[in-house]
């Protein structure tokens, strides 16, 4: 029989900010990519894209994580955005592409952004879910097929 106080699952919020913050300490883990292997990887496009969402104020899909001892984490499902966000806002290796609505961005990296934007981003909301490593490995595997093989989204 499945102990289930054997699962050590736990959710809370975190500012990007303070995720730039985890990611700068390399407290982080982002390599390699653990998603789904048939996935693409985000290209430019994409990526701007999904920074002007964070700018439109749009939801964000939660990160999940697994928390090491060390309080470091590994991105098991989110690594997509959490690497967009290490590239546009850390290493600035890229501008925004073209957007749909805040065209007055485009073709800026992130220090070159309007305070207001920038504040933006900094200061939006990440529901992270927090894998403890107590948790059953054959839980934690069934965890991360579920996502990537049973949500769908409805548009």
């Amino acid at each position: 029989m499945y102990d289930t106080y054997s699962t050590k699952i736990w959710q809370t919020t975190n500012n990007i900010g303070l995720i730039l913050s985890r990611l700068y300490e390399n407290k982080i883990i982002l390599s390699p990519q653990p998603e789904n292997p048939d996935g693409e990887i985000w290209g430019h496009q994409t990526k701007t894209l999904w920074i002007e969402s964070i700018f439109l104020r749009l939801p964000i899909m939660p990160i999940f994580v697994i928390e090491y001892p060390n309080l470091s984490w590994k991105v098991v499902a989110g690594w997509q955005e959490m690497n967009t966000l290490n590239d546009y806002c850390l290493a600035q290796c890229f501008a925004l592409g073209k957007m749909e609505f805040f065209n007055e961005a485009e073709g800026l990296k992130f220090s070159g952004l309007p305070r207001g934007l920038e504040r933006r981003i900094l200061e939006t909301s990440i529901n992270v879910v927090i894998i403890e490593t107590a948790t059953p490995p054959d839980v934690i595997n069934s965890l991360i097929n579920r996502l990537f093989t049973h949500h769908r989204f409805i548009v």
